[in-house]
């Protein structure tokens, strides 16, 4: 039981973490014009959209698709 008061203890802290880099970075990118503001953001994006079968964090399979 300690072990999930933990595991929920760590979600949190990320999720909180996660949640305000976002908004801060949206803000960031909403309000201020500087170089490479394009560049920065298509990263951000990019990155956002792999998922784990795409970068092999899963089981392979799980991600084949049936063919």
């Amino acid at each position: 039981m300690r072990s999930l008061g933990i595991s929920a203890l760590v979600a949190s802290c990320v999720t909180i973490l996660a949640v305000s880099l976002a908004t801060l970075h949206a803000f960031l990118f909403e309000r201020y014009r500087f170089p490479g503001k394009n560049l920065l953001f298509i990263l951000m994006l990019a990155t956002a959209s792999y998922t784990g079968c795409h970068t092999g964090y899963l089981d392979p399979d799980i991600c084949q698709s049936d063919r």
